[in-house]
């Protein structure tokens, strides 16, 4: 009876681990909040390249879709969006281009919470 009684202490304290964990991540999905920018770079060939224009990045985002958040209004990327391909200019002046996947972003209301 006394190992009965451990096993199911044993199984509360599992199951009441796992509830929490699971909790846990149902809020937070990891996709990012994308930020308008007028700049995006990259290194490739040896070389920065950087392009110019209106674009979106998730690069260093701080924010992130939840289910459990502060609401507010933010960029986001969808599937039905199809990925942008701008040029970039190699900052070396030497005149080469490398070709910089991106996406569009439309505005939407919806829960973030942020990630240190």
């Amino acid at each position: 009876m006394k190992k009965a009684r451990i096993v199911l202490s044993i199984i509360a304290l599992l199951s009441l681990a796992g509830g929490t964990l699971a909790f846990k991540a149902a809020r937070f999905n990891g996709n990012p909040i994308w930020q308008p920018t007028d700049v995006l770079t990259t290194f490739a060939r040896g070389k920065t390249f950087a392009v110019y224009g209106n674009l979106y990045t998730s690069t260093g985002a701080t924010l992130f879709f939840s289910t459990a958040g502060l609401p507010a209004i933010v960029f986001k990327t969808t599937t039905s969006i199809p990925p942008l391909y701008v040029i970039a200019t190699a900052t070396d002046g030497s005149g080469d281009t490398y070709s910089i996947r991106t996406y569009g972003a439309t505005l939407i209301l919806t829960l973030v919470t942020t990630v240190n």
